[in-house]
């Protein structure tokens, strides 16, 4: 999704978003399936279909990032982030062993390190 752009690709919403499509309000029930909030008809919709991010009370969710966001601010959500995939891999069925949840948190502490280390190396070529 682009700065400022509300649309996106209906195979990109999770299950249970809502969403405006063709005039019509609708929440992802499956991958390829909606139900109308009307009347709960489901509809087929194509992977690729752009759609309309609603929030609980049907006004369009637009993503409006700022061009730039201080180097705090940044690492403190990536910092978000990965708590909140740990968190996430808690809820996965069945449940992970002790190894698998250490390899899955070194992994994603291996990934932050690195973004933050290509984001700085990307700010110093552009300066």
């Amino acid at each position: 999704m682009e700065k400022g752009d509300s649309r996106m690709k209906f195979h990109l919403l999770r299950p249970g978003t809502r969403f405006r499509y063709q005039g019509e309000t609708y929440r992802k029930i499956s991958a390829l399936m909606a139900a109308g909030e009307s009347d709960e008809t489901q509809r087929l919709v194509p992977r690729s279909a752009q759609v309309d991010i609603l929030d609980d009370s049907g006004q369009v969710i637009v993503n409006l990032l700022p061009d730039s966001l201080p180097g705090h601010l940044f690492e403190a959500s990536l910092v978000e982030f990965a708590a909140s995939c740990m968190a996430a891999a808690a809820g996965i069925g069945p449940p992970l062993t002790a190894n698998q949840l250490e390899q899955l948190e070194h992994a994603i502490a291996t990934a932050q390190s690195e973004t933050l280390a290509q984001l700085a190396k990307r700010q110093r070529s552009t300066e």
